[in-house]
């Protein structure tokens, strides 16, 4: 989910000026929780997708059929 979220802040298409129940910011959710030596830690999370047709990288144009006309979406498929 992290990344998803870091890709949609990349794209512009989330803005990360808001307030939620982490904090301010929806930075906070492009990092992961972990347990390290019994603590409640935060790591960053991914920031490429193992599958590059389910999460793209922002840079080239999707098909129409993916994103909306409205939206000109710019992907990076690598």
């Amino acid at each position: 989910m992290s990344l998803l979220v870091l890709e949609l802040l990349r794209g512009g298409l989330l803005h990360d000026d808001v307030h939620t129940v982490a904090g301010f910011g929806l930075h906070r959710y492009i990092q992961e929780p972990f347990l390290e030596d019994g603590k409640l830690v935060y790591r960053d999370g991914p920031q490429v997708s193992l599958d590059a047709e389910v999460i793209p990288r922002w840079k080239h144009r999707l098909p129409n059929t993916v994103a909306p006309k409205c939206f000109p979406v710019i992907w990076d498929a690598q």
